[in-house]
């Protein structure tokens, strides 16, 4: 089985990407973690793989820190957003 999980992208990972969202379908429907959705996004798009680790991930607005922690979301009903850091002056 699989849960599919609507991410926005934002800034410079929406550039890579070049889309601003999707569905994502991840090959789990229990014990998700950052870590899985982050190793999903890079196995879709290599690109990806440097910028991703230094990116910000929030689920329905909440920030998420701990990317081993396992959470306790229904995914199929939540919005995930990365966002990749930014810079200015």
């Amino acid at each position: 089985m699989e849960t599919k999980i609507k991410i926005l992208y934002f800034a410079s990972i929406k550039e890579i990407i070049g889309i601003k969202e999707e569905i994502l379908s991840l090959d789990k429907t229990e014990k998700i973690s950052i870590r899985d959705l982050r190793q999903a996004v890079v196995s879709k798009y290599p690109d990806t793989q440097e910028l991703i680790l230094s990116c910000m991930f929030a689920i329905d607005g909440e920030y998420i820190f701990d990317h081993a922690e396992v959470l306790d979301y229904n995914f199929n009903e939540v919005e995930v957003a990365i966002i990749p850091p930014i810079s200015g002056g």
